[in-house]
């Protein structure tokens, strides 16, 4: 998971602080799932994939 979370963000130009903020996270929890030290509730993976879905049609 630690990759799909910093490429999007990362093909946007967004800092991590944004990318945590809105899907929800506090900045060590964001961390650790980068990392792949933790692992994620439904509701967070919901919430990135929302984001995720928001950055793509932006791409496109």
């Amino acid at each position: 998971m630690a990759d799909k979370l910093k490429k999007p963000g990362e093909a946007k130009g967004l800092s991590q602080k944004e990318i945590y903020n809105e899907i929800g996270l506090r900045t060590v929890h964001y961390n650790e799932l980068e990392k792949g030290l933790a692992e994620s509730s439904l509701e967070i993976l919901m919430n990135w994939l929302s984001f995720m879905v928001f950055l793509f049609d932006e791409i496109v």
